[in-house]
């Protein structure tokens, strides 16, 4: 049996010395790549976010034009069936300030209010809708020929028995729009919305 000497000890207690050293060292070189690393993906991140705030900013009116038509289109699908259940034609009308009124009238072809006569109809359901959108604006039908978007109107009716509006004027199509103030002056039609009324049976689409 070979004898072990101190100075053998001594000599394996240092080489396991170092290799603990080591190991520490090493577990501590990743735990500074690790952050290094956390580091530069927050400072990308918040650089791209900080990029994004123009073009987030820029869209989000066109956004805003997009959820409206979305609100508007169900106001219009509401309308049809509250005159399917009345068995009475009724008009939406875009009103200042981002809203809607819905009341029943006598003929899509006149357009005679029933609310104005309440008492040969006891029950007149006028509804209004404000959508909330200050910054927002409904698109005349001037507005429409200089973007080149014809048929905008700011009123719709519908008739349950002779279909939409447009058929019964003879069009195909016609639109109710709907853009930012500010592109309004400037000129702009990149954020405008508009929806799209097409056939007796008033089918809506909008882009």
């Amino acid at each position: 049996m070979v004898p072990i000497h101190p100075t053998d000890l001594a000599e394996n207690r240092w080489k396991s010395a170092e290799w603990e050293h080591y190991e520490l060292w090493e577990k501590l070189e990743k735990r500074v790549q690790r952050k290094r690393r956390i580091w530069i993906a927050a400072t990308l991140v918040v650089f791209l976010a900080i990029s994004a705030i123009p073009v987030v900013k820029d869209r989000w009116l066109k956004w805003s034009a997009l959820k409206v038509a979305r609100l508007l289109s169900q106001q219009i699908n509401q309308m049809k069936r509250d005159a399917m259940v009345a068995r009475t034609p009724h008009r939406l009308i875009l009103v200042d300030d981002l809203g809607v009124r819905i009341e029943p009238v006598a003929d899509c072809a006149g357009i005679a209010s029933l609310s104005a006569n309440s008492a040969a109809v006891p029950t007149v359901s006028v509804r209004q809708v404000d959508f909330g959108f200050s910054e927002l604006k409904w698109l005349e039908p001037a507005d429409g020929e200089r973007w080149g978007v014809p048929g905008l109107v700011r009123e719709y009716c519908f008739d349950p028995l002779k279909g939409g509006g447009s058929a019964a004027k003879g069009l195909p199509v016609i639109g109710l729009g709907v853009a930012p103030k500010a592109d309004l002056t400037e000129g702009r039609s990149d954020r405008m919305a508009v929806i799209f009324v097409s056939g007796p049976s008033a089918e809506v689409a909008y882009e």
